[in-house]
């Protein structure tokens, strides 16, 4: 048995517990233990730099301290690496090239090539939320962000049928979707985070903004755009790591 762990901006899920500790999971059967933060992040040494939203955690040795108290091997990875994992086993496609791109307060990417997490020599391959646009960057145009310009929310839009605010996010989206098929051309482009349960209202205008941006065309044809929301993804990706 493995234990995965989401440490979240305000909650923490560990297995099917909300803001549950490790010692409350660990048995006897526990094999490893993985944990997605949403900072960066020294995979291969463990060790966690800058923690959104837990200011005393500017460099913690987390591998070392839990297989210490545990026992057990432990694996950290960033938050969007985990949930990307997660959806490319839920989607049954670790047999692929899989982007995801999970939209909530900010925009995270993570990508799984045949199985296996791209994490680069830094363990920044999928920091694409950086890329320069508009007068920002492109985290500004594809995450909450984006909407609170407008004194909105993703959720309170939809409810509100905001049928221009989702069609200007959507071809915003195509923007990052660009730079996401030129890096890596994948097979899948997979939609998570809380804005990802609206996909079906800008995925139109995602699309028609691709076929008029995109150079290879011809490969829109296969391309699959998807999103996948379950509140489990990323403990099952964090488990996956290990």
């Amino acid at each position: 048995m493995r234990i995965g762990i989401d440490i979240g901006g305000t909650t923490i899920g560990a297995g099917e517990v909300l803001e549950g500790r490790i010692e409350e999971l660990f048995t006897a059967e526990t094999e490893g233990i993985g944990i997605g933060v949403p900072s960066v992040v020294d995979p291969v040494r463990g060790i966690v730099y800058d923690t959104a939203n837990i200011p005393s955690w500017k460099e913690v040795h987390l591998k070392e301290i839990l297989e210490r108290q545990f026992g057990v091997p432990v694996s950290i990875d960033n938050d969007a690496n985990c949930y990307a994992m997660g959806a490319a086993t839920c989607l049954n496609a670790l047999n692929e090239i899989v982007v995801v791109l999970t939209l909530g307060t900010g925009l995270g990417c993570g990508v799984v090539v045949e199985g296996r997490v791209l994490r680069g020599r830094c363990c920044g391959a999928g920091e694409l939320c950086c890329l320069p646009f508009l007068d920002g960057t492109i985290e500004d145009y594809t995450s909450s962000k984006f909407f609170s310009r407008y004194g909105t929310t993703a959720r309170d839009a939809a409810l509100q049928g905001r049928k221009d605010l989702f069609d200007q996010f959507g071809r915003h989206m195509a923007y990052i979707v660009n730079a996401a098929l030129y890096a890596y051309d994948p097979h899948r482009v997979v939609f998570g985070g809380g804005i990802a349960r609206s996909f079906s209202l800008f995925e139109k205008p995602l699309r028609e903004a691709l076929n008029q941006t995109f150079a290879y065309t011809g490969n829109l044809e296969g391309l699959r755009t998807e999103a996948v929301t379950s509140p489990d993804t990323a403990l099952l990706g964090a488990a996956a790591i290990i």
